[in-house]
């Protein structure tokens, strides 16, 4: 009795020259559409109907979950600020700068000595690099919210400290 043979076609594999007929575009110009979109030949040097179709009229669904999680962070990102859980850097650093420059004539007015007065200047003078830091750690925070198993959430909306 004959072994049964597999009835799903292979794929259908193209190269340029016929791909780009077929889609009505030189050989060349596929080629770098098919570069830009990161589409590569197989190892017989050609190309699936995906991936044609991927590099010539691009990849609708992709743009559509990009677009989607583009929005969801923008809307996380507003209920943070109007939940008082997030302060916009360009309002945060002009009010610590007020309130260090104030600080600091107290300490130049200070009776302390001079070793003193530099030694706390010198350790505020940190501050920029603390919001810096504070800023970075919020944005990899944010990066890890995105994904319900590891957002570190503590059941109070609130992200934990790592």
């Amino acid at each position: 009795m004959p072994v049964p043979t597999s009835t799903v076609p292979d794929p259908l594999r193209w190269d340029l020259k016929s791909a780009g007929r077929e889609l009505g575009m030189t050989a060349e110009t596929l080629s770098r559409k098919l570069n830009k979109a990161d589409q590569f030949p197989g190892p017989d040097k050609r190309y699936s109907t995906q991936q044609l179709l991927t590099a010539a009229f691009g990849n609708i669904a992709g743009e559509r979950l990009r677009k989607v999680t583009e929005e969801a962070d923008n809307m996380m990102l507003r209920n943070q600020i109007l939940r008082g859980e997030s302060l916009p850097r360009s309002l945060l650093t002009p009010a610590l700068e007020q309130i260090f420059t104030v600080i600091k004539q107290l300490i130049v007015g200070s009776s302390m000595s001079a070793l003193e007065k530099r030694d706390l200047l010198n350790n505020i003078s940190t501050w920029p690099v603390v919001v810096q830091t504070a800023a970075a750690r919020a944005a990899k925070q944010t990066r890890f919210a995105g994904t319900e198993e590891n957002n570190g959430a503590n059941g109070q909306g609130k992200v934990e400290e790592e």
